[in-house]
């Protein structure tokens, strides 16, 4: 096993969990919301900020979906769109040293 040494400044898991029957899981948005964030990201080259998408993470809503951010460890329920979750990080989009340097033009 080896260490990766690169560390992202923010890391958003996003539940996309899908449960059969009645229940809606996170609103049924984890999904659009994990799909809006990564494109947010790539549009405007945020490359340390890492979004993964997981199963449960324990907190239900029918409002929106859960997500946890690092690396304060937060847990958010109710989430509604990608921009909401983005504006927790804000301070990652103004520090410049988030792009990637080879990816500029």
């Amino acid at each position: 096993m080896k260490k990766v040494s690169r560390k992202p400044k923010a890391h958003i898991l996003v539940c996309t969990n899908q449960r059969s029957g009645r229940k809606v899981c996170c609103g049924g948005l984890g999904d659009e919301i994990y799909l809006d964030l990564k494109t947010l990201i790539q549009d405007n080259e945020l490359w340390d900020i890492w979004v993964t998408q997981t199963s449960c993470l324990g907190w239900c809503s029918l409002e929106g979906a859960t997500l946890t951010l690092y690396p304060e460890g937060d847990f958010y329920q109710g989430v509604t769109s990608a921009e909401e979750v983005l504006s927790r990080v804000s301070d990652v989009f103004e520090n410049d040293d988030s792009r990637d340097p080879d990816q500029e033009g």
